[in-house]
């Protein structure tokens, strides 16, 4: 679970910093669409969750699962569902 102090959205330049990249790469990768963003006018933002997800798939490993969408949806963290439940 993300912790209270952490941003839900980031800056392209803390975007940057948890990839380890540049930020003109982090940009060219916003323009090429590869990386998940949302623009607010001129301001580009970068959905902390969007961007753990892309970090995920971009290395070949499984999405991360949302604990909180999951246990709304009646799945465990690990995608599965809880014991005793059929598949919907």
């Amino acid at each position: 679970m993300m912790a209270p102090d952490e941003p839900v959205m980031l800056t392209v330049s803390q975007a940057a910093k948890l990839l380890q990249v540049s930020e003109n790469h982090l940009y060219s990768l916003i323009a090429q669409n590869l990386v998940p963003h949302v623009r607010f006018g001129k301001l580009i933002r970068i959905p902390r969750w969007s961007l753990l997800q892309y970090i995920a798939a971009a290395s070949g490993v499984p999405l991360p699962v949302n604990p909180e969408v999951a246990f709304a949806a009646g799945q465990s963290v690990h995608g599965h569902h809880p014991v005793g439940e059929e598949e919907r």
